[in-house]
């Protein structure tokens, strides 16, 4: 974003003819009037003009970050309720094992009856 608004001003195009990969040329712009409207960037580059060899890094860390901790909240929803969705199944087919497993010992229960009298 940062590279699109210098490369922009140090070639004083048009908005409009920002290359693709900088980013929508209204966002470029509309970023460009709120950071100049904090007067955060005009000062800065006017004292420092390398000053943005470390806001583009900088920036470009932080956005990483962040999307890598929503990455991260995203696969953890995930997880979990997977990890409910498994629990749920494994319970299902838990109780169907225990009936199963009664259903034969009554089984057991009327063969061994059988057997002690006589049949």
């Amino acid at each position: 974003m940062l590279s699109g608004i210098i490369f922009i001003n140090r070639n004083g195009l048009h908005w409009r003819d920002a290359p693709q990969e900088y980013g929508p040329p209204k966002t470029l712009y509309n970023r460009w009037k709120r950071w100049s409207e904090m007067g955060f960037v005009r000062p800065v580059m006017e004292t420092h003009p390398l000053a943005w060899t470390f806001f583009l890094p900088f920036i470009m860390v932080t956005t990483f970050a962040v999307v890598n901790l929503l990455v991260g909240l995203i696969v953890d929803s995930m997880q979990d309720a997977h990890s409910e969705e498994e629990t749920t199944r494994t319970g299902a087919y838990r109780d169907e094992v225990l009936l199963r497993l009664d259903a034969i010992k009554w089984r057991i229960g009327d063969l061994r009856r059988g057997d002690q009298t006589g049949e």
